[in-house]
């Protein structure tokens, strides 16, 4: 099977995310299909850690929507906490 007949492990659309009167994310999107690996790089302060942190479940996106192994991450946590991990240098 071509990669590009796999099917999506994590899709997004239109992910924000505001701290405060700052947005740390903005229309942010993205797709990955099963069996590649993604780098996501970017200064200090871009958003990394927050898109990661929303497609964990660890915090809601203020909007747009995420899906993990097709199920959706606002309705659908126990399952999406299920097939995911979050591994970071901080202690939430």
């Amino acid at each position: 099977m071509d990669r590009e007949d796999q099917p999506l492990a994590v899709e997004a659309e239109g992910l924000c995310r505001r701290y405060g009167r700052r947005w740390a994310l903005a229309e942010v999107g993205l797709a990955v299909r099963r069996g590649t690996v993604q780098l996501i790089a970017g200064r200090n302060g871009s958003g990394k850690s927050t898109l990661l942190r929303i497609l964990s479940t660890a915090i809601r996106a203020d909007r747009g929507w995420a899906r993990i192994d097709g199920f959706d991450s606002r309705t659908q946590l126990e399952t999406v906490r299920q097939r995911s991990a979050l591994l970071t240098h901080h202690l939430y």
